[in-house]
């Protein structure tokens, strides 16, 4: 899922408790730097006015894609949201 450049050089910040977890998990897993970081939450997320947004679940898979304002999910969780050339992580 993400290029062999990305995962050796990025630093993926993930909520404090959770290394373990992805350092087992598919495609997170390979990133080589992993970093624990404190939760501040988010508010909401706004979509850029007619981009596109892509949803994916902590498992990298893209659960959506489209240009919805707004969508619901089939369970709660955290999920990466990518719009307007930037991504956030939110627990929906």
């Amino acid at each position: 899922m993400f290029d062999a450049a990305v995962t050796s050089t990025a630093t993926l910040k993930v909520p404090a408790g959770s290394l373990t977890a992805y350092q087992s998990a598919d495609a997170w897993s390979d990133f080589t730097h992993i970093e624990e970081i404190a939760s501040t939450g988010i508010d909401g997320i706004a979509a850029n006015q007619n981009g596109n947004v892509d949803v994916y679940n902590m498992q990298g898979v893209l659960m959506y894609s489209g240009q919805a304002s707004s969508m619901s999910v089939d369970q709660p969780g955290i999920y990466v949201v990518r719009t307007a050339g930037k991504s956030l992580k939110v627990k929906l």
